[in-house]
């Protein structure tokens, strides 16, 4: 069975921690939003912006629902002239000669002040709209160039699945800052009902005031239940994307091995977990909007109490009773949101903080960029008793060192897991190594940028990669240089492609997913024809005839000869019949340097170079 997948690094005083010893309430002010904010490229002048037109909004809706006082009050008392004695409209509005005069300019005064707060309340939603998917679009741009700077050891961790469904999360680390321009707005809205109602009656405000926080303590206990139930269903969600990515990438081994029905249980019972816990949130979500509903009608019940006995004169206030009880019904609705925003930001709280521990440094193994540009070998690369370990494993190199000559082929050879691909992956820099441990012309590697070191090396392995997309692009991926079309054809008829670009479709041919339109062999004359083109100073082949029957193989290695004429090559290999004409063999062991020369100098010596060479024939 393969060790499970480790969760993605945390710091030791991670937010996780801390969400087991606080509240939500807490949790929530403990959520990173600037850095957050940051990431999404959300500046301060959006923020400021966002505020701005939700205080209107709450200003003008509180206005609209304040004129409701005046009017309730001429219609009981049928005079309106108080309105106008009032210091903010005193001279502004004239004052109407009868009663229904009076009462049409008021009706106009609210229904302007409502046009005026539908469209700031229009503006607000465009620019949260526009900032939902800008924040979004930069987020994913952010979270997928951090994947790019990761090391190779953290992929060898970590599956593609996983990374593509933390990926996703950045919809739920936008909509916590929905929810908190959402929880603004509804407090500045809620502060303008109380605005009005404290001018109703002071006395009835007071009592609501002292009622509102049952409405708030009814829905503590369900949040608590939603934070666990969210985190569960995170953690069911990564399990899924995970299983997913690695059963298709291994659909084949499945189906040859006939065991398509172990890979569905096990997929199935994560599934099963998801739902356990997305049913669970489900039922806390629906408790919770049945336990506001009730508590809004006791609070009202309550409040109806309150009047008969606070207000006695119940004939001269009836109107602005019915005023006091109808913006009450309207903020008791709004504060059963606030239980609910939270609710969904703790249901999001958990993901959004997955997402943002990318951007943590710790065990993301990045391979350090250094100050220098990288150009061209002047003289030699140099491993100089060079020791690594891959994490958690024994060391895949011990000591080796060994030289690889400007214009030389050197050739890397060796049983199956002495080293090769150890000392490849370490000269693309695609693992940090010690200080010292290899030189260019004299210089750490590590001085040198890693961008503009991998510009100057062309790398084909024996798992060659071609892209979706057609021949042509295929061809020219990483060839930073003008190529005209006679030197593509040159390049096809090196690497023995005629057959491939001689189709109708010539060098527009598409290239199916996962290359599936092309065999192994065809990939790698692909990859072989992309290295030449790149001509590049530094040329590693390892394995880059491996799926290549002998014929081809025989015809392939004059086009790969003539392009090391122009080159300082490194080829690593099984099959000898690629290296005859190494200038440098280099025989690994064990990830030590056991032998090293000329091919004749170690076939003199009779060791382990010799006795592998005896065990291959030769087309």
């Amino acid at each position: 069975m393969p060790a499970p997948e480790p969760t993605f690094p945390r710091h030791k005083d991670s937010t996780s921690q801390k969400l087991r010893l606080k509240t939500l309430w807490e949790s929530v002010q403990a959520f990173p939003l600037m850095e957050c904010a940051r990431r999404m490229g959300l500046r301060k002048r959006d923020m400021a912006a966002s505020i701005a037109l939700a205080f209107c909004v709450a200003l003008t809706d509180g206005a609209m629902l304040a004129m409701l006082v005046p009017v309730g009050r001429g219609i009981a008392t049928g005079d309106f002239s108080g309105f106008w004695k009032l210091s903010l409209v005193n001279g502004v509005l004239p004052q109407p000669r009868d009663v229904a005069s009076a009462f049409l300019v008021l009706a106009g005064c609210m229904f302007v002040l409502a046009l005026g707060k539908n469209a700031l309340a229009h503006g607000l939603h465009t620019l949260t709209g526009h900032l939902r998917e800008r924040s979004k679009k930069n987020l994913a741009e952010a979270v997928f160039s951090r994947y790019l700077e990761f090391g190779k050891a953290f992929f060898d961790r970590v599956s593609a699945g996983r990374l593509a469904t933390v990926l996703e999360y950045r919809h739920d680390a936008v909509d916590i800052f929905q929810d908190c321009a959402r929880l603004s707005s509804t407090l500045l809205i809620l502060a303008a009902y109380l605005g009005v109602m404290l001018l109703i009656s002071w006395r009835l405000t007071l009592f609501a005031v002292l009622l509102f926080p049952a409405v708030q303590l009814a829905s503590r206990s369900i949040l608590t239940e939603s934070a666990k139930a969210s985190r569960s269903m995170k953690r069911s969600g990564l399990d899924i994307g995970q299983q997913v990515h690695r059963s298709l990438e291994t659909i084949a081994m499945y189906q040859s091995s006939a065991q398509q029905g172990a890979a569905l249980r096990s997929f199935s019972e994560t599934v099963d977990r998801l739902g356990r816990s997305s049913r669970r949130l489900w039922q806390v979500r629906g408790l919770n909007a049945r336990i506001q509903e009730l508590t809004a009608l006791a609070a009202l019940l309550l409040m109806l109490v309150a009047a008969f006995l606070f207000e006695p004169d119940r004939a001269a206030q009836g109107v602005l009773m019915l005023v006091f009880f109808f913006v009450a019904r309207l903020s008791l609705p709004m504060l059963g949101q606030i239980p609910d925003i939270l609710l969904d930001a703790a249901e999001k709280l958990p993901r959004a903080e997955e997402l943002l521990r990318v951007f943590d440094d710790g065990d993301k193994y990045i391979v350090p960029s250094g100050p220098r540009h990288f150009e061209a070998l002047n003289s030699e690369i140099r491993f100089a008793n060079v020791t690594f370990a891959y994490p958690g494993g024994p060391p895949a190199l011990r000591e080796a060192s060994f030289t690889l000559k400007k214009g030389q082929l050197t050739a890397l050879v060796g049983p199956s897991g002495a080293g090769k691909s150890t000392v490849v992956q370490l000269l693309l820099r695609l693992y940090d190594v010690p200080p010292g441990a290899i030189r260019i012309d004299g210089m750490d590697i590590r001085e040198f940028s890693t961008h503009t070191l991998r510009r100057g090396i062309a790398a084909v392995s024996q798992d060659a990669v071609v892209l979706p997309g057609t021949l042509r692009s295929n061809l020219l991926f990483g060839v930073e240089r003008l190529v005209g079309e006679e030197e593509i054809r040159q390049a096809i008829a090196d690497a023995r492609l005629g057959d491939l670009a001689s189709q109708p479709e010539g060098l527009e041919l598409l290239i199916g997913e996962h290359s599936a339109t092309l065999s192994g062999g065809e990939r790698q004359r692909v990859a072989i024809a992309r290295a030449l083109l790149r001509r590049a100073p530094i040329l590693i082949l390892d394995e880059a005839t491996s799926s290549l029957d002998a014929i081809t193989e025989k015809l392939l290695q004059e086009a790969i000869q003539k392009a090391l004429e122009h080159t300082t090559a490194l080829v690593v290999a099984h099959r000898f019949s690629t290296i005859r004409r190494a200038d440098h063999v280099v025989v690994l062991d064990e990830g030590r340097v056991a032998e090293q020369g000329t091919v004749t100098d170690l076939l003199e010596q009779d060791g382990l170079f010799a006795s592998m060479w005896k065990h291959q024939k030769f087309a």
